[in-house]
């Protein structure tokens, strides 16, 4: 049910119709009214109009004019859902009839098909993708599958170099052990060796303390034949003084006659001859003290280049050892996924 309500006017808009007449007689028993039923109206002095209206399909007529009687104005129709309040202008626009029950039943139910139908064409349409996406995954783990038996096969292949690598690998940390057991006899004996080079050292050490006296003791005898030889000069001078002299001229107390100081020359420069052999021998002894000095040397240096490329030797075999243990970690991580694998 809904309510008429405005205010009519003439063609203008400008012209109100006050008492004139507006009736809806329904045309046929549709909705909410019965055939012929009908709804009068006279509008007030304004041209206000304001009545209840029930559903249904009606003719309308009404004074459009004050010359005239009520005309025709044409059909309309009041549905079941419609509400509120609705002028005759707007109502003239709704002609669409009103359908039995029946035929609007079957209009639900021809929508709901409808619907259903998009639903079962939607899901057709899914059915479609999903089984293509089925075909598209049983394609792909077919060919998964075949990549699969590759990949066991290379994995058998790898197991079988791993495991040679793995012999290998043990054979390697036999030998590094061989090495290990090398390299500390070396270091052994570059101990023993080096034990001696210390001992020689300091056999050297006291050796050098001795050329050290010694060179002072040759510098001494050294000072002291020069000494001696500048006293047997002065005195070979005075001897030769002497000697000019006439034998037998009287000698002064306390002097000697040129005899006496040519045979005290002779003592002085055979104590300076033999402090000079000293001297050489002493320098000699020097010498062959200086080149044993030397050797012990040279050995020293030989056993610390030894003992270097020992050193370096043993690095170079921890470097293999490590590496083999690197080896055997990934070997034993590997033979894991392999297993994990073979699981799966």
């Amino acid at each position: 049910m809904i309510t008429v309500k405005g205010c009519l006017t003439d063609a203008t808009g400008e012209v109100v119709l006050g008492k004139a007449m507006i009736e809806f007689v329904a045309q046929r028993s549709v909705g909410e009214v019965f055939a012929y039923a009908g709804a009068y109206e006279i509008t007030d002095e304004n041209g206000n109009y304001e009545f209840t209206l029930k559903a249904g399909e009606y003719l309308v007529y009404a004074q459009v004019n004050k010359r005239s009687d009520v005309e025709p104005l044409g059909p309309c129709t009041v549905l079941p859902e419609m509400e509120g309040e609705h002028d005759i202008e707007s109502l003239l626009r709704f002609s669409e009839p009103v359908l039995p029950e029946t035929v609007q039943q079957s209009i639900v139910l021809r929508d709901e098909v409808r619907e259903k139908h998009n639903d079962v064409s939607g899901w057709h349409t899914t059915v479609n993708e999903k089984a293509q996406a089925v075909n598209e995954d049983a394609t792909q783990t077919a060919s998964d599958r075949e990549q699969t038996g590759l990949d066991l096969q290379k994995v058998a292949e790898h197991r079988e170099a791993v495991e040679q690598a793995f012999e290998d690998t043990g054979l390697l940390a036999q030998q590094v052990v061989e090495h290990h057991t090398v390299v500390n006899q070396k270091a052994q004996q570059v101990s023993t060796h080096h034990s001696d080079v210390t001992e020689k050292a300091n056999q050297v050490s006291g050796n050098t303390q001795t050329v050290t006296q010694l060179h002072s003791e040759v510098e001494s005898l050294k000072e002291h034949a020069q000494n001696s030889a500048s006293t047997a000069s002065s005195k070979a001078d005075i001897a030769r003084n002497w000697a000019e002299k006439d034998v037998d001229s009287e000698v002064a107390p306390d002097a000697f006659s040129s005899k006496h100081w040519a045979v005290k020359s002779a003592t002085f420069a055979s104590s300076a001859s033999n402090s000079a052999v000293g001297a050489a021998q002493a320098e000699h002894s020097t010498e062959n003290l200086k080149n044993e000095t030397k050797g012990l040397r040279d050995e020293a240096l030989q056993a610390r280049s030894e003992i270097q490329v020992l050193a370096t030797y043993e690095n170079a075999l921890w470097s293999l050892i490590h590496t083999t243990a690197d080896q055997a970690v990934r070997q034993l991580r590997f033979n894991e996924r392999l297993n994990t694998l073979e699981a799966l």
